[in-house]
């Protein structure tokens, strides 16, 4: 057998690195998503599964420190619209970065379907760090009418980013719940899971100026639910002293006794004042042992007569710190 000579065997050698390189090229091509644009703007659509609140996801990498619109618009299909962006590496139904907490950002709720076209808008929300976010727009199947619409995605920023990737289409929200800050109103619907046998609560920070004057309400309570409030004061821990009830209880009043579903009213503390500025803690917790199953949902309000300063969940449905219940 005749060996290659040496020219051609150098010949061959040069192909073969010559095609690695365009394999190679063509790989980085598609993997490549720079940050090049400072506007995006385009339609897009839902067509969910009968009872689902259904999601489309993109992926989105952004600079520190960029400010940035959003806006979820121009609804279609009687559609009812809720948003949510995730930190890098935060999974999808986490915390969301536009309103502090496990609930998908929903705001000027109208009472008929097809009167919430205008959708959802956040303007010059800040990027706290580098890094790929994913951005979630959800059609609310509980409040929406039918089961398909659309939606005209519009983002703009004031530093490049990079072109919108759908990695998700019309697949299940993760996120089952939703909140609002507006002001001097906080308003979400949020749930609990809770383990076998545990009294578990979440813990919702909210900024507020001394002397402001709150009504703090957990009410529409569902999964057969028991409910109890606490409230702490900045720097206190969970567990400490309730300023509901003045010692270590958290406040459970008005309760229904029997059937663990007649409890749906749940608690409210009316006119409250605060004491002092800084960030109160609000436990939001469900008792077990007058509860049925592990589960549910309740709708939180707080109202203020001065802006609320912020608000971040710091606990989903963690184990109750607090001695028992009481009711002043």
């Amino acid at each position: 057998m005749n060996k290659p000579g040496r020219g051609a065997m150098l010949l061959m050698f040069l192909l073969l690195i010559s095609g690695f390189g365009i394999l190679g090229g063509c790989g980085d091509d598609e993997e490549e998503n720079p940050l090049n644009i400072r506007d995006f703007d385009e339609l897009f659509e839902w067509s969910c599964e009968i009872g689902e609140s259904c999601e489309d996801v993109f992926d989105i990498e952004f600079a520190a420190g960029t400010a940035v619109d959003i806006s979820a618009t121009e609804i279609t299909g009687n559609s009812v619209v809720q948003i949510a962006l995730y930190a890098p590496g935060v999974e999808l139904g986490g915390i969301n970065l536009l309103t502090g907490d496990t609930g998908e950002l929903l705001c000027n709720l109208q009472p008929t379907c097809r009167d919430n076209t205008d959708g959802q808008s956040v303007t010059g929300f800040r990027i706290p760090s580098a890094g790929v976010y994913r951005l979630a727009v959800t059609r609310n199947w509980g409040y929406s009418c039918q089961s398909s619409g659309g939606y005209h995605l519009i983002i703009s920023a004031d530093q490049d980013f990079s072109t919108p990737r759908q990695t998700v289409d019309d697949e299940p929200s993760q996120a089952v719940v939703w909140s609002c800050l507006d002001g001097t109103k906080y308003e979400g619907v949020l749930g609990w899971e809770c383990e076998q046998n545990e009294t578990c609560q979440d813990a919702i920070a909210l900024g507020f100026t001394g002397g402001s004057v709150v009504t703090f309400q957990a009410t529409d309570i569902t999964g057969g639910s028991v409910v109890q409030l606490a409230l702490y004061a900045p720097g206190d821990t969970l567990g400490g002293v309730n300023l509901f009830t003045g010692d270590t209880s958290e406040l459970r009043c008005n309760y229904v006794g029997g059937p663990c579903g007649d409890y749906t009213e749940g608690q409210m503390v009316k006119n409250f004042v605060i004491p002092g500025d800084g960030s109160y803690v609000l436990a939001i917790t469900r008792d077990w042992i007058n509860s049925c199953g592990g589960s549910g949902t309740y709708h939180l309000i707080v109202s203020s007569d001065q802006p609320i300063l912020g608000v971040q969940q710091l606990v989903d449905d963690e184990l109750s710190r607090a001695s028992g219940w009481s009711c002043p």
